[in-house]
Protein backbone atom coordinates (compact mmCIF):
# COMPACT_ATOMS: atom_id res chain seq x y z
CA UNK A 1 0.00 0.00 0.00
CA UNK A 2 1.25 3.46 -0.84
CA UNK A 3 0.66 6.76 0.90
CA UNK A 4 -2.77 8.27 0.28
CA UNK A 5 -3.07 11.35 -1.90
CA UNK A 6 -4.92 14.44 -0.68
CA UNK A 7 -7.98 13.45 -2.75
CA UNK A 8 -7.94 9.94 -1.27
CA UNK A 9 -7.65 11.32 2.28
CA UNK A 10 -10.64 13.60 1.75
CA UNK A 11 -12.61 10.70 0.27
CA UNK A 12 -11.71 8.55 3.28
CA UNK A 13 -12.93 11.26 5.67
CA UNK A 14 -16.21 11.64 3.79
CA UNK A 15 -16.96 7.91 3.77
CA UNK A 16 -15.63 6.96 7.21
CA UNK A 17 -19.15 5.90 8.23
CA UNK A 18 -18.86 2.97 5.77
CA UNK A 19 -16.11 1.46 7.90
CA UNK A 20 -18.01 2.11 11.13
CA UNK A 21 -21.11 0.54 9.60
CA UNK A 22 -19.12 -2.56 8.68
CA UNK A 23 -17.82 -2.95 12.23
CA UNK A 24 -21.29 -2.44 13.67
CA UNK A 25 -23.01 -4.79 11.19
CA UNK A 26 -20.74 -7.70 12.10
CA UNK A 27 -20.53 -6.83 15.81
CA UNK A 28 -16.77 -6.38 15.74
CA UNK A 29 -14.97 -4.64 18.57
CA UNK A 30 -13.58 -1.23 17.63
CA UNK A 31 -10.48 -1.74 19.77
CA UNK A 32 -9.71 -5.16 18.35
CA UNK A 33 -10.64 -4.90 14.67
CA UNK A 34 -10.56 -1.21 13.72
CA UNK A 35 -6.97 -1.40 12.46
CA UNK A 36 -7.61 -4.62 10.55
CA UNK A 37 -10.68 -3.26 8.80
CA UNK A 38 -9.04 0.15 8.22
CA UNK A 39 -6.35 -1.34 5.98
CA UNK A 40 -8.97 -2.99 3.81
CA UNK A 41 -10.92 0.28 3.73
CA UNK A 42 -7.90 2.31 2.65
CA UNK A 43 -6.96 -0.25 0.02
CA UNK A 44 -10.51 -0.02 -1.34
CA UNK A 45 -10.26 3.77 -1.56
CA UNK A 46 -7.05 3.59 -3.54
CA UNK A 47 -8.41 0.99 -5.94
CA UNK A 48 -11.75 2.76 -6.37
CA UNK A 49 -10.31 6.18 -7.10
CA UNK A 50 -7.53 4.91 -9.38
CA UNK A 51 -9.72 2.67 -11.54
CA UNK A 52 -12.47 4.51 -13.40
CA UNK A 53 -14.06 1.21 -14.42
CA UNK A 54 -14.85 0.45 -10.77
CA UNK A 55 -16.49 3.85 -10.37
CA UNK A 56 -18.66 3.24 -13.43
CA UNK A 57 -19.79 -0.26 -12.47
CA UNK A 58 -19.95 -0.30 -8.64
CA UNK A 59 -20.80 1.87 -5.70
CA UNK A 60 -17.95 2.60 -3.33
CA UNK A 61 -19.66 0.76 -0.47
CA UNK A 62 -19.60 -2.48 -2.46
CA UNK A 63 -15.86 -2.26 -3.06
CA UNK A 64 -15.15 -1.13 0.50
CA UNK A 65 -17.20 -3.88 2.16
CA UNK A 66 -15.54 -6.55 0.06
CA UNK A 67 -12.06 -5.22 0.86
CA UNK A 68 -12.83 -4.91 4.59
CA UNK A 69 -14.32 -8.40 4.65
CA UNK A 70 -11.23 -9.76 2.93
CA UNK A 71 -8.93 -8.04 5.44
CA UNK A 72 -11.00 -9.40 8.33
CA UNK A 73 -10.97 -12.96 6.96
CA UNK A 74 -7.21 -12.78 6.39
CA UNK A 75 -6.73 -11.80 10.04
CA UNK A 76 -8.95 -14.64 11.23
CA UNK A 77 -7.02 -17.13 9.10
CA UNK A 78 -3.74 -15.79 10.44
CA UNK A 79 -4.90 -15.89 14.05
CA UNK A 80 -6.44 -19.35 14.03
CA UNK A 81 -3.89 -21.31 12.04
CA UNK A 82 -3.05 -24.71 13.44
CA UNK A 83 0.55 -23.72 14.12
CA UNK A 84 -0.68 -21.09 16.62
CA UNK A 85 -2.53 -23.75 18.64
CA UNK A 86 -0.13 -26.65 19.08
CA UNK A 87 -1.19 -29.73 20.97
CA UNK A 88 0.94 -29.90 24.08
CA UNK A 89 2.75 -33.14 24.73
CA UNK A 90 3.88 -34.23 28.13
CA UNK A 91 7.13 -36.10 28.58
CA UNK A 92 5.50 -37.77 31.58
CA UNK A 93 2.69 -39.20 29.45
CA UNK A 94 1.73 -42.72 30.55
CA UNK A 95 0.24 -44.92 27.88
CA UNK A 96 -1.55 -48.24 27.81
CA UNK A 97 0.69 -51.04 26.46
CA UNK A 98 -2.26 -53.03 25.17
CA UNK A 99 -3.65 -50.29 22.99
CA UNK A 100 -0.39 -48.45 22.37
CA UNK A 101 -2.13 -45.09 22.22
CA UNK A 102 1.02 -43.04 22.38
CA UNK A 103 1.22 -39.80 20.49
CA UNK A 104 3.29 -40.22 17.35
CA UNK A 105 5.86 -37.62 18.40
CA UNK A 106 6.44 -39.35 21.75
CA UNK A 107 7.23 -42.63 20.03
CA UNK A 108 9.64 -40.83 17.71
CA UNK A 109 11.39 -39.16 20.64
CA UNK A 110 11.75 -42.45 22.46
CA UNK A 111 13.13 -44.22 19.39
CA UNK A 112 15.66 -41.52 18.55
CA UNK A 113 16.83 -41.20 22.17
CA UNK A 114 17.30 -44.96 22.51
CA UNK A 115 19.14 -45.20 19.18
CA UNK A 116 21.46 -42.34 20.11
CA UNK A 117 22.20 -43.84 23.51
CA UNK A 118 22.95 -47.28 22.02
CA UNK A 119 25.27 -45.83 19.41
CA UNK A 120 27.10 -43.76 22.03
CA UNK A 121 27.58 -46.80 24.27
CA UNK A 122 28.89 -48.87 21.35
CA UNK A 123 31.32 -46.11 20.43
CA UNK A 124 32.56 -45.82 24.01
CA UNK A 125 33.21 -49.57 24.20
CA UNK A 126 35.48 -49.53 21.16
Amino acid sequence: MVKLTQEQRMFADEHHNVMLGFLKRYGLSMTEYYDVVAFGYLRAIQCYLEQKRLQEEYQFTTIAWRAMRSAFIDRIRYTYRKKRFPHPLSLDFVYDDENDERPFITSLLEASTTDNLDSRLEWMEV
